[in-house]
């Protein structure tokens, strides 16, 4: 486990067993509040006084960075996971692909879509929607589409949510034909 790299050094050095035990839950409640950089550095506490830290706490910490935009973290974090012999969640990887939302990094939000189906674990419309988000903040009208066109295939259903983000990378582009039939289409979806 190298959970220790998310800490400054000495940072945790004779932090008491009580304050170790009450981590997990600061790393929730952290997590809550968009304390990005505190629910790294707790997670990396929790690991040197030898607190038990499971996917929650992850998810929680990866949906902080989230919230901070700090997608370099949130992907750090989901990579980590697996370095603990924990199994990330669909949760754990719809934050990672939100957060790379907030910062436009569709080709990161693309490459997590497609590692968590070599998981096993099957992305999910928020996802889905969040990774459309990505391109539309990018400028990838073209992939937001092929992404909206992907969902029927893979049995998921296009909800408001994709096509609005579909919607919005067309019409940055004065694609206004596109983006009044994704926004049609986003009024019949429930």
């Amino acid at each position: 486990p190298t959970l220790a790299r998310f800490m400054f050094p000495g940072q945790c050095r004779g932090l008491p067993d009580a304050v170790g035990a009450a981590l997990p839950r600061a790393i929730v409640e952290a997590g809550s509040k968009s304390w990005r950089a505190d629910t790294a550095d707790m997670l990396g506490c929790a690991a040197a006084v030898k607190t038990e830290v499971n996917t929650f706490h992850f998810n929680a910490a990866i949906s902080s960075c989230e919230k901070a935009g700090d997608w370099q973290t949130s992907l750090a974090l989901l990579q980590q996971i697996p370095e603990e012999h924990l199994s990330a969640s669909v949760v754990s990887y719809g934050a990672a692909v939100s957060a790379c939302q907030r910062s436009g990094r569709w080709h990161a939000a693309l490459c997590l879509l497609e590692d968590c189906g070599r998981t096993r674990l099957l992305p999910n419309e928020v996802m889905f929607s969040a990774a459309i988000g990505a391109c539309r903040r990018s400028g990838e009208w073209q992939m937001s589409l092929t992404l909206l066109n992907t969902l029927p295939a893979l049995r998921l259903h296009r909800d408001k949510f994709s096509c609005s983000a579909a919607s919005g990378a067309c019409s940055k582009f004065g694609l206004w034909k596109w983006a009044t039939v994704l926004l049609r289409l986003a009024g019949k979806t429930e």
